[in-house]
């Protein structure tokens, strides 16, 4: 199918909320169920079996820690760095990765995150909560939620992807709305579709269908514009556009299939109203006559003869030289009326 180079969706702004994210490679996760381990990692174990040995003395010891770190140059933010693959010798070595595999699995891990974002405050403090690492956190949770967001529209990319070179019958009515139930069926919290036009307008097939269903219906511009507004459909310029692609997609698909197919052509008379709300001296509500027709294809049907229309006339030109007589005429209508009355008995 050809396409106009000047047939486009551009005024529909290409806009991807979460295209400032840089997500490295290494850090693509899945939070699939499915994929979690059936047996709990013997780190787990190790670390409930320490915290029910633990002494009541837990701030000494926690003390007696950080000075032999600042025996070594170290502090926690510099042995945290390290201990959670900041260093390449560090993922190495057995021992590292072992205790760092301890704290990722850990039950603990979740209340150290929730009290680094909510401090506790002490019993009867009457003091303003410190801040702890709230600001960070949320930044690091809206980028979580943003790689998990592009990780699911990359899923249903496909199904709601609908260019300007698939704008056809074929590829505005092919949008199946149970097949998109089924791949979003754990994803009944989201809108996928209007996420996905936000990315691209090129993934907009649900707007470009209701908007060309809108359209055919007689919706003013100004509706179509506003819902556009709200991102659930095209603009108004957009769906003129469309139609008149579409009615000349349709007509050289036509002008092909005459060649090949069998068809019949149906025409009457219309009038054909065109109104104008905001009337002028040269623009004003008026009534144009012309002519529709309809083709009808018959793809199953068996081809025609190669000399049918030929033996056609021949036997028009027989028929006229031997012209049926009045007796004739006669015998034939009292033959109808015989046969009719016999296929009502």
């Amino acid at each position: 199918m050809q396409v106009d180079s000047d047939f486009s969706d551009d005024e529909d702004l290409n806009y991807s909320p979460f295209s400032a994210m840089r997500v490295p490679p290494d850090l693509a996760f899945e939070l699939d169920s499915d994929d979690e381990p059936k047996n709990p990692p013997i780190q787990l174990a190790h670390t409930r079996r320490l915290r029910e040995r633990l002494p009541p003395d837990e701030a000494t010891k926690v003390e007696a820690v950080l000075i032999y770190m600042d025996t070594l140059s170290l502090n926690l933010p510099i042995f945290l760095d390290l201990l959670s693959w900041g260093d390449q010798v560090c993922v190495q070595n057995m021992k590292i990765n072992h205790e760092r595999t301890a704290l990722m699995v850990s039950e603990e891990l979740p209340s150290i995150l929730e009290r680094w974002y909510k401090p506790p405050r002490s019993q009867g403090s009457t003091s303003v909560r410190a801040e702890g690492a709230r600001p960070v956190l949320e930044r690091e949770a809206f980028d979580c939620v943003a790689r998990v967001v592009e990780e699911e529209l990359d899923g249903v990319k496909d199904s709601m992807r609908c260019p300007a070179e698939d704008l056809s019958t074929e590829g505005l009515t092919s949008f199946q709305i149970e097949d998109l139930m089924l791949k979003l069926k754990r994803d009944t919290d989201k809108n996928p579709d209007l996420v996905e036009k936000s990315r691209s307008h090129h993934n907009s097939r649900f707007a470009k269908l209701l908007t060309t269903f809108l359209r055919s219906q007689g919706t003013p511009a100004k509706s179509i514009d506003l819902l556009r507004a709200f991102g659930l459909t095209m603009s108004h310029q957009w769906s003129v556009r469309a139609l008149n692609k579409i009615s000349e997609n349709e007509m050289a698909k036509v002008r092909e299939m005459v060649q090949t197919l069998l068809f019949v052509i149906t025409h009457d008379n219309g009038n054909i109203p065109f109104r104008v709300f905001s009337q002028r001296l040269d623009n004003q509500s008026h009534f144009d006559s012309g002519t529709a027709s309809t083709v009808f294809f018959q793809p199953n049907a068996p081809p025609e003869p190669p000399l049918c229309n030929r033996t056609l006339q021949e036997f028009h030109a027989q028929g006229r030289k031997t012209p049926l007589t009045v007796n004739e005429l006669y015998d034939l209508s009292q033959r109808r009326v015989q046969f009719r009355l016999i296929s009502t008995a």
